[in-house]
């Protein structure tokens, strides 16, 4: 590199000169090789960004960057979905004002949810989204003061992603450097619904002979449900990043982040139970515990609440939170090796414990408590008998440890010219339970919101000695992946040509250590396979030479078993099982610019989504096939000291789209089906206009239409036949989505408006139900405080006039019956569950800077 190209690559990884940064526009995934070749495209002609929005890149992609000059203006901790809200082409849908919890994320038909995802997301370079159903969890990952910049690439996926997920878009965080001078930061904020936040960090500055510097933070913050339901969101968290200058532009960093979050977000609800409330804030949960009763000799059974009639104590609110643990660390390296060689190395480590709780109603006389031993029940409850049901608590459990590495080689053969050969290793050990513990009989408090997981909550134990869990399994998810890249600069550097391919190679290991029956892949839900001893090894062995019918196995399990085709038992024993994944994905631009103001471009890039575990972990042997898509952008940018402007046309073709919808009794859960072909095209516009000094405008557009190729073809009582699906939209993408900001600095004060409009929603894949749009508003203010340097008076505003609209929804394959040809049953519908966003939310922060 010359010395002009590292002085530029410091800058950037550093973020210190944030300017020539986003001027270079995104390069590649972010890592410490992204950011190096973030400057290889320059251009510093013009101011970076519209006060952090539309900011200036070059790159041949449908692109949009957010920076702290923006974030800043938001509410405090609002999370990173909530924060690209605004951007073209994406939709962010929370009941959260807060932003603690996570929502649903949508770009181009692309989902990024709690239920899976085709979405990559990296902090610094390491993939963060789940390593199972890639899942994203935005509450958990930053807080908005740590982010130096948020760079989407809207349409397609990097050609250096190291994802097995990445079917188009991704979402590239980047962590500030710590500044070299010492500095203290302090927020505290207070709102509605008794949201209080505290915030503070310490910079060291440069620190010792080496010129180290260094920042750590710590978060709380808190908010009760809104409209007085019961159940909050808690949040707090440690972070902190050391960053050791070498020579020239060769550094190493470290940055740790630890969350931890104690949930209990408000639940779902359908249409019809909302209407017989009577209350349209009504979210279907029981906020009332009766306490169970425990009398010798009298079947005691679950109560239902004369409050809440229908429903039961095992619906109780205090059985479903979401708790989370969460750590990350990250190393980033770059080194020099001369003759214009220069090599970076990224290790990662994530931990993660988390789930979604679950409330169930247990019988004494259930089958997995009675095993493989001779006793007709346990007595949960202490009475001396083995003749009730009791509440139970039974979270499925997901432990993930990860570990990563990205590491590159970059030549600049001359400045035309420049080349990276890259490797990705990401390996997470994903084990998953579910194992009950007992519920206090006069509160409904768990035991221990995580369950019986060792080292937490009592087990329940079954007469054979065995603990009762609802799920048992381990997988191991691997991938390796290489990747090459070309950025050529031709013309007088107008011509840039890029040219990449990535090859991953994934493998999945899974491990079932239950029985898996009527098709389900989230839970098994069956005998204990600890307890299966010799009687059951004895008997299920004479079922499996003999071909066992469902009505023995459902005998003999204690659950109902349905037949699958042939009618044989949609059942499964215990399995180990490995499956690999790979496909070479080309990935290829071209930009042109047309006059300093004006540049073209084009390009092509094919995504890959390897399956989740939950679709491998099926009762049937079946085989299931990756996702794919080619996706395809020309573009057109124009940019001035004042103006920048870009449209961006686009087509994306789906083969094989697996859509996600959550499992409505456990957010961490889904049900997935799969629609066949899909085309996506549309078009995205994004603006930011500076007329005079100090009034900054942004505004984005969306228009999108997604198409479903074909049919479902289902087989149900015996008969098949098609479910008209084809020629309807994608479930949960909106036609149309319009987003403005516009600020205003008047001295020591600056004001802000902005607002967001996301069309209709289609709920259901037959397009036989859908949820209404809606458009939020919302207000900013920030008074600097003469009384102490660098601080000042901040209020936020979101839904200014308090809008009643449905956030987002549950999505099923139809919502209305359709007839089944040649029978007179018809095929039934499911049920829709419905999340009411957030009424109007005020928020008031005090914060110092000095």
């Amino acid at each position: 590199m010359s010395d002009k190209q590292k002085l530029a690559a410091g800058a950037a990884t550093t973020a210190l000169a944030l300017a020539m940064l986003t001027a270079a526009g995104p390069a590649l995934a972010q890592s410490t090789a992204s950011q190096v070749q973030e400057l290889i495209v320059t251009g510093t002609r013009t101011p970076p960004s519209t006060n952090g929005q539309a900011v200036r890149v070059n790159e041949a992609k449908d692109v949009s960057i957010i920076t702290q000059q923006f974030i800043k203006t938001q509410p405090p901790s609002q999370n990173i979905g909530q924060l690209i809200n605004f951007m073209p082409g994406v939709s962010n849908s929370t009941e959260d004002p807060g932003g603690f919890n996570s929502g649903d994320l949508r770009i181009h038909g692309f989902e990024c949810n709690s239920s899976g995802g085709h979405i990559a997301v990296a902090i610094d370079g390491a993939p963060v989204t789940d390593t199972g159903n890639y899942a994203c969890y935005f509450g958990e990952y930053m807080i908005g003061e740590l982010i130096d910049h948020i760079t989407v690439n809207i349409g397609s996926s990097d050609v250096d992603n190291p994802s097995a997920s990445a079917l188009g878009a991704s979402i590239n965080v980047v962590t500030k450097t710590p500044p070299k001078d010492f500095g203290m930061v302090g927020k505290m904020s207070y709102g509605s619904y008794n949201y209080a936040r505290g915030y503070g960090e310490i910079d060291t500055g440069e620190i010792g002979p080496w010129g180290t510097t260094a920042f750590f933070a710590g978060e709380y913050g808190r908010e009760d449900n809104f409209k007085g339901r019961p159940g909050d969101s808690i949040r707090w968290d440690l972070n902190g990043k050391i960053y050791q200058p070498l020579n020239g532009a060769d550094f190493i960093s470290v940055v740790a982040n630890y969350f931890q979050e104690r949930q209990y977000p408000p639940f779902d609800a359908s249409a019809a139970t909302i209407a017989a409330a009577g209350d349209p804030y009504f979210d279907g949960d029981n906020y009332t515990w009766a306490p169970e009763t425990a009398v010798a000799g009298h079947a005691d059974t679950v109560p239902s609440p004369a409050v809440h009639p229908g429903s039961s104590d095992a619906n109780y609110w205090l059985l479903f939170p979401n708790p989370v643990n969460f750590f990350s660390a990250r190393g980033q390296s770059q080194f020099d090796l001369g003759h214009n060689l220069t090599f970076t190395f990224d290790p990662t480590f994530f931990y993660t414990l988390a789930n979604g709780g679950g409330g169930t109603t247990l019988s004494e006389k259930d089958k997995r408590l009675i095993g493989s031993s001779s006793a007709t029940g346990v007595d949960l409850n202490g009475d001396g008998d083995v003749l009730d049901s009791v509440v139970a608590y039974g979270p499925s459990n997901t432990e993930t440890y990860r570990y990563g590495l990205t590491t590159s080689l970059l030549y600049d053969l001359n400045e035309e010219n420049h080349f990276q050969l890259a490797y990705t290793l990401d390996y997470g050990h994903h084990r998953q339970t579910g194992e009950y513990t007992t519920v206090d009989p006069i509160t409904g408090d768990p035991n221990d919101v995580f369950g019986a997981k060792p080292g937490y909550g009592a087990p329940i134990v079954g007469a054979d000695g065995s603990l009762l869990r609802k799920r048992d399994r381990l997988s191991i998810a691997m991938l390796n992946q290489i990747s090459a890249n070309y950025i050529g600069k031709f013309l007088d550097n107008r011509l840039h040509i890029n040219i990449g391919i990535r090859a991953p190679f994934f493998e999945r290991d899974v491990n079932q250590y239950c029985y898996t029956y009527n098709g389900t892949s989230a839970l098994c839900d069956t005998v204990d396979s600890s307890s299966v001893q010799a009687a059951y090894n004895a008997d299920l062995a004479a079922h499996r030479a003999a071909g066992a019918s469902a009505a023995a196995l459902a005998n003999l399990l204690g659950a109902s078993i349905s037949t699958g085709p042939g009618g044989a038992p949609n059942f499964r024993f215990p399995f180990s099982q490995t499956f690999h994944f790979q496909a070479p994905l080309p990935n290829v631009g071209v930009s042109y610019r047309l006059t300093d103001e004006n540049l073209i471009y084009a390009s092509y890039a094919r995504g890959f989504a390897a399956p989740k575990t939950d679709d491998l972990y099926t009762s049937t042997n079946i085989t299931v096939t990756p996702e794919i898509s080619d996706n395809f952008a020309v573009g057109y940018r124009f940019q001035t000291s004042r103006v920048t402007f870009s449209v961006s046309g686009y087509y994306d073709f789906f083969q094989n789209r697996i859509v996600q919808s959550y499992d409505p009794t456990d957010p961490t859960l889904s049900i997935d089906r799969n629609v066949g072909n899909v085309h996506v095209k549309g078009v995205d516009l994004e603006a930011g206009v500076t007329p005079i000094d100090g009034l900054n405008i942004y505004a984005s557009a969306n228009f999108n239409k997604s198409e479903l190729e074909s049919n479902y073809v289902l087989t149900t009582k015996g008969v098949t036949f098609d479910l008209p699906t084809k020629g309807k939209e994608l479930v949960m993408t909106p036609d149309r989505t319009f987003a403005a900001r516009a600020s205003y600095d008047i001295g020591d004060f600056t004001f802000g408006g902005e607002v967001k409009y996301i069309s209709s929603r289609f709920i259901s894949d037959t397009n036989d139900a859908s949820i209404p749009g809606y458009a939020v508003f919302g207000l900013d203010a920030r008074l600097k405080l003469p009384q102490l340097q660098g601080s000042y008076l901040q209020v936020n505003v979101q839904n200014l006039f308090d809008k009643y609209y449905f956030s987002r929804s549950t999505t099923v394959s139809n919502s209305v019956a359709y007839p089944i040809p040649g029978t007179a049953p018809t095929y039934a519908p499911s049920t829709n569950f419905l999340y009411v966003g957030a009424p109007r939310t005020i928020q008031a922060t005090v914060g110092f800077q000095f």
